[in-house]
């Protein structure tokens, strides 16, 4: 957890410290990790350049037959400052979808902390249950 959950800036750089350790920076497209009597973590790579990298992150569940991310996260790293920023969140099963950013000059400011804070109690969780340990 974060000292001051207040501080955005301060949950940037620590959702980009844990997803560094979670491994994203080393995966090249996509990759599943897995803890035992959880669902698998599913992270594929959008984009990557020198300066950012955009990835989704989610869990798949079955419904209907189909294999649907739920919730899914689109979040992009920003490699010279060490931060991130959540960009989406869906949860399909809900019918929930959310855009921080509309445009560059329009920003949800709201759901930006909310989903940031978010992001990073999940990241908090995944350690817990042991996402962090790949095989």
């Amino acid at each position: 957890m974060v000292e001051d959950e207040y501080d955005i800036e301060v949950i940037y750089q620590d959702n980009y410290r844990r997803l560094f350790l979670l491994g994203v920076m080393d995966i090249t497209s996509s990759k599943k990790i897995k803890s035992k009597g959880y669902m698998d973590l599913n992270i594929d790579v959008l984009e990557d350049n020198d300066e950012t990298r955009v990835i989704a992150m989610a869990h798949n569940i079955i419904m209907d037959g189909d294999l649907i991310a739920d919730p899914e996260m689109t979040i992009k790293l920003f490699k010279n400052t060490a931060e991130t920023k959540v960009l989406t969140y869906k949860v399909y099963s809900l019918g929930v979808y959310e855009k921080i950013y509309e445009s560059e000059n329009v920003v949800d400011y709201h759901s930006m902390y909310y989903l940031n804070r978010y992001l990073n109690n999940w990241l908090i969780t995944l350690e817990e249950r042991g996402y962090y340990t790949t095989e």
